[in-house]
């Protein structure tokens, strides 16, 4: 889990959303860079497709988890009275 969250972290700096950078890597178009750093990844985690199954694994935890609400829920059983605004 430390590498996902390492990730994770990297992925916020690089675009402000809290997504591992093989999930960005992943969604991009097809091409030189992209291929390199795939098979650098299955490399270093000794696995085919480490890329596509972080992808994989990020989209169904999102769909899982749905929308991120940031508003705080609504304070209910107030005892004084409603201010009027």
């Amino acid at each position: 889990m430390l590498h996902w969250h390492v990730s994770s972290c990297l992925g916020f700096v690089l675009t402000g959303r809290f997504r591992p950078v093989c999930s960005i890597v992943w969604g991009l178009p097809d091409c030189r860079p992209r291929t390199a750093f795939a098979r650098r990844m299955n490399a270093t985690f000794c696995e085919d497709r480490h890329c596509g199954r972080i992808h994989d694994t990020y989209i169904l935890c999102a769909m899982l988890r749905g929308p991120i609400q940031y508003d705080p829920a609504p304070i209910t059983g107030r005892r004084h009275p409603d201010p009027g605004y």
